[in-house]
């Protein structure tokens, strides 16, 4: 998650992965972890032995703990986000697939942001912001945050509306309890 509130020089991309208290230094690129993708779906299950398949992903060294280095991997690579919410609704539909779509996905990203995928070093959760923003554009974002239901529907809008009322739920923000600070 990209972070404005810290300062400039403490606003980096994470460049690293940490096992057993020790920051190893990744690959961060985006056609690195767009591989990753591939090997895990090639592999279909990650074993001891098969888990050695991911070291190149490692600049320099390589943590002797192979399955928590994995893990560690693994989890910069979902980069976990708070929204959307998860519905409990998937299809199971596969949306992208990166050789396939790889002409396609560098027409998007060349015509919307101007960035030659082919000559740049991009960040892959950069990358990936920018990929999901393809679909999920703010302006669509704060549009289904700012649904409301309508007084009288008809039943082609019955669907719309559930539609809608489902968007809306996926991309709610959750307000934090606020806290009282005392003066003294």
């Amino acid at each position: 998650m990209i972070d404005f509130c810290k300062s400039i020089e403490n606003r980096q991309r994470q460049n690293s992965v940490c096992v057993d208290r020790v920051d190893y230094l990744i690959h961060t690129e985006y056609f690195y972890w767009l591989g990753f993708e591939a090997k895990l779906q090639e592999l279909k299950e990650i074993t001891a032995e098969n888990v050695k398949e991911f070291d190149y992903l490692y600049k320099w060294a390589i943590p002797s703990d192979k399955i928590a280095g994995f893990n560690e991997l693994h989890k910069f690579f979902v980069n976990k986000q708070v929204l959307p919410h998860d519905t409990g609704k998937e299809s199971g539909v596969q949306i992208i697939d990166w050789e396939q779509d790889s002409e396609r996905l560098y027409a998007a990203f060349f015509e919307h942001y101007g960035i030659n995928l082919l000559t740049t070093d991009l960040h892959y959760h950069c990358f990936l912001a920018l990929f999901n923003a393809l679909f999920w554009s703010l302006e669509k974002v704060v549009d289904a945050r700012l649904y409301k239901e309508p007084s009288k529907t008809k039943k082609w809008e019955d669907v719309e509306k559930e539609n809608r009322k489902e968007l809306r739920e996926m991309w709610e923000i959750e307000k934090p309890e606020k806290e009282m600070f005392k003066m003294r």
